[in-house]
Parts: structure tokens; sequence; C-alpha cells
């Protein structure tokens, strides 16, 4: 058994290199430790996204979830900056097609302008004079939407922990954990481990993680998948913004995420 660790993250996706990094931010000289049961980082979810900063669009006015969301966007390109992970804020397009869609649209326009975020409202024209590819009646063009290389700067932050003194133990698979009134046993494939302090960050094994450590839910992951579309080199300049549709309110999440992206589906013409 490895000496104490001040602190365990479980996963090494974004979500938990970004809580190891903050909590070495805060507590300097801590003894901290990542444990992934892959070979690398950004190796699920994280490694296989869209690679879009949401910027907050579809959230509540004054909802957490809206506000993580901006204060999230502002963070992750503040840090791609500092540690030159390629990032650009290429802004989007959200385009209605018919009158129903324009009328939601409009909804949308109110919550981006509640939330705070730089929004232009287009019609057909100004559509045509912006992106000439795009079909639609209306669209709200959003300027705060980046996207990033997510596993890239899931490796800037790895880099960062190991520099800070953390540890990224890979090829560690979580297979027990066990708490008492002070510490935290890992069990893992190569070993067990004693922390004071856990925080689980284990994506769509989460609810298994859970159930691993004896709590007792009563929820499962329940995964979607979300498709979206990359151009071809050769067609790049085809259009030069993030294009999506009006979220259906028919569809699981959609208007709440709006992250089926089905991206050029509807919206680019032959």
């Amino acid at each position: 058994m490895s000496a104490t660790l001040d602190f365990a993250v479980v996963g090494a996706g974004i979500i938990g290199l970004a809580t190891a990094y903050r909590w070495q931010q805060v507590h300097p000289g801590c003894r901290v430790a990542v444990f992934e049961k892959e070979a690398g980082v950004a190796c699920h979810q994280t490694g296989h996204n869209s690679g879009v900063i949401h910027a907050g669009v579809y959230y509540a006015p004054g909802s957490l979830k809206a506000e993580l969301c901006r204060a999230g966007a502002a963070a992750t390109l503040a840090f791609c900056a500092a540690h030159g992970v390629p990032h650009r804020q290429c802004g989007k397009l959200i385009v209605a097609t018919d009158a129903t869609e324009e009328r939601r649209l409009h909804e949308l326009a109110e919550r981006a302008a509640g939330n705070g975020l730089n929004c232009v409202w287009l019609n057909e024209t100004a559509i045509r004079a912006r992106e000439p590819a795009i079909n639609g009646c209306a669209a709200l063009a959003v300027a705060d939407t980046g996207i990033a290389d997510y596993p890239a700067l899931c490796r800037a932050l790895a880099a960062a922990i190991v520099a800070a003194g953390g540890e990224l133990r890979f090829q560690h698979e979580v297979v027990g954990i066990v708490e008492d009134a002070r510490e935290i046993t890992l069990a893992t494939n190569a070993g067990t481990c004693v922390a004071r302090q856990l925080i689980v960050c284990g994506g769509l094994q989460s609810d298994r993680l859970a159930r691993l450590a004896g709590i007792d839910i009563d929820f499962a992951i329940v995964p979607f998948r979300g498709d979206y579309f990359r151009l071809p080199a050769a067609r790049a300049g085809l259009v030069t913004t993030l294009i999506y549709p009006v979220p259906d309110p028919a569809l699981p999440l959609s208007w709440r995420t709006s992250d089926l992206d089905y991206r050029w589906r509807h919206h680019c013409r032959t």
C-alpha cells in the first residue's frame, strides 16, 4: 500500500483532470493522484465529442447551468490561450427552416439575451450574406461559441498537474472503494491506495462506481449517441462558423442541450 494521498480523482477525462488541477491551485503542495483505467487521457467522452465550447444559449437565465456554462466557457478559453491549446471562438448559427422553428428561435433569442450573450438575429437575406451555403428563413448568430482541441487541452492539464507535483496513474482500473470515518481505500488492478479525500469523475461509469463504493443510488446512466459532421478539407471553406438546427422539443433533452448535433443535415446545399 502506497503512502496516503491528500486527494484522489478517478477518471482522466476533462472533468477529472480539471478537478485535480483546481485542487492543486487551492491547496499547493498537497499530494494528488488521478487514477485512469486507460493508457492515456481523454480516451472516452472527452476525446470523442464535437469539440464545441458552448456559450449557454439553451439554459434558463439565472439558472446554475447557465452560470456554470458561461463561467466554464470563459475559463476554457483562458486556459487554452495560456497553454497554447488550439482553439477558436468561431461562433455559431442556429438556423430555422420554417415558421414553427422561427417561433422557437425567438424564444431561444430571449434566453440568450437573458444570459447576456452576444447574439444577432438574421433574416434570410442576412443569412445568405454571411453564409451563402446555408438555407434558412431566420438564424441566431451566437458569437460566444467556440471550438477547442479537447484531447490537447487534457494533455496540457495533465502536464500542469505533474509539474505541480501530482501523479497520473494510468492503467489503474478502480475495482473497489471503501470509506471509513478518516480515509478512503481505493483498490485497483495495479494495487491499493489510501486517500483522505476522493472525487469520482467517471463519466458513463459513474453509477457503477457509486455502487462499487456501496452507495445506494436510485438512478442509472443511460447514454445516448449524438452525431456531428466535419467537412472534408476540400470543402472546409464552405462555411465559416458552426451550424446548428433549432432544437426540437419532441426529442429527448434537445431543448436543454441541442447537442444532438445534426449539423449540415438540413442546412447545407449540395
